[in-house]
């Protein structure tokens, strides 16, 4: 008895075309997921950027205030810890500029501000080492004085301040854009999938 050889259902041009479709499909929907993931992740990626620009600048204006009050405390009382301390505030200051420098580096109008706001921390920078240094050298006397005559405070901390605003500013508005981008993106991702 021979029989016949039983084979499954074949496939016909017919079915074939829908399971080649099928899997174009599948695999556009797994590419448009994919690209809307990496781009979601890019736009978080630059909110996160925006808020440790954010972060630095306010870093910044309390390492200048630290400086003047450590300088002040120096002035009024010749202990070393302030002058310690002054040390350590004018070193974290210039990381700190040098930090909000480089991660700005992508955004010219940002970078020109950096600028602008350096000489201002450098001239009151200068300003409090020499208070500093008139302190050592003539005492307690010429410390007060180099710091109610010869202070400059208020005019270098307005012009400081409003740089450093006005950066804080641009990022606000980068920042909001980025947000905007990331919801926009990881909505894309959800309807992807779906």
């Amino acid at each position: 008895m021979g029989g016949a050889v039983s084979r499954g259902p074949t496939m016909t041009s017919s079915s074939k075309a829908i399971a080649a479709c099928a899997l174009m499909v599948f695999i556009c929907i797994g590419t448009l997921t994919f690209w809307s993931e990496v781009t979601s992740e890019n736009d978080r990626g630059w909110v996160t950027h925006s808020h440790l620009v954010v972060e630095r600048l306010q870093a910044v204006g309390i390492a200048i205030t630290s400086a003047e009050s450590a300088q002040r405390g120096y002035l009024l009382t010749g202990q070393a810890r302030y002058l310690e301390l002054y040390g350590t505030s004018v070193d974290k200051l210039d990381r700190d500029i040098k930090a909000v420098r480089d991660l700005t580096s992508d955004n010219p109008g940002e970078q020109e501000a950096i600028k602008r706001l350096q000489p201002l921390i450098a001239g009151r920078e200068t300003e409090l080492a020499y208070g500093i240094a008139l302190r050592k050298q003539s005492g307690l006397f010429s410390g007060v004085e180099a710091m109610t005559l010869g202070d400059n405070h208020d005019e270098w901390m307005d012009l400081i301040l409003t740089e450093i605003a006005g950066l804080r500013h641009t990022e606000a508005q980068l920042l909001s854009r980025r947000q905007d981008l990331a919801i926009a993106s990881t909505r894309r991702v959800r309807i992807a999938i779906l």
